[in-house]
């Protein structure tokens, strides 16, 4: 990782950690889960320029500590002020809540309670339904099942990417269009 890389992974974790300490308000929702997805993109983005066995298992380990206190966070936003809702919160917050649960992988009953969440926010109209794929197909591969929906894929070898489990093609393909999700073959070509 370059000295730049490691200032602003340095910084990264400062302010999560500051954002951590703030007293957590309805008020400042959005701007919270904002301030905390966009700590998730930035450690993610490192990955890109990590190099070497221990730079990349740094990497790993500073996106695990976001990940956690992420998760920390969300829990608490989540038990004070319900999941985000588009005609109240607006379609970034929406997302932004969507991807810090997505991203809580160390908590798998967090994540099934969240995807209940999403569950109703979608039948309610207040959530979009690919983020119900995304997170669903994630559980269900926690789980050891085959997922859905053919969201999560698996690096094999540098921008060769192959599906993780999921049941009958056909019945994929109708779930995605169900849901609004290109075809199987048109993500994967997104995707690589």
């Amino acid at each position: 990782m370059s000295r730049a890389s490691s200032v602003v992974m340095i910084a990264l974790l400062a302010l999560v950690g500051s954002a951590i300490a703030e007293p957590l308000s309805c008020s400042g929702y959005q701007a919270a889960l904002r301030s905390m997805a966009t700590a998730d993109v930035a450690v993610r983005s490192q990955w890109s320029e990590a190099t070497g066995i221990a730079i990349r298992s740094r990497a790993v380990e500073l996106t695990e500590i976001v990940d956690r206190k992420n998760t920390d966070q969300l829990k608490q936003l989540l038990a004070r002020c319900g999941w985000p809702k588009l005609s109240v919160h607006g379609e970034q917050a929406v997302s932004d809540a969507w991807l810090l649960a997505q991203h809580a992988d160390k908590d798998l009953p967090f994540q099934e309670e969240v995807l209940g969440f999403i569950q109703l926010a979608v039948t309610q109209g207040e959530a979009p339904a690919d983020l119900l794929a995304f997170l669903s197909d994630r559980v269900a591969l926690a789980h050891g099942k085959p997922q859905l929906y053919g969201t999560q894929l698996q690096l094999h070898e540098p921008c060769r990417y192959e599906f993780r489990p999921f049941d009958d093609r056909s019945k994929v393909e109708a779930r995605r269009q169900a849901m609004g999700l290109s075809s199987l073959a048109e993500y994967k070509a997104l995707v690589e």
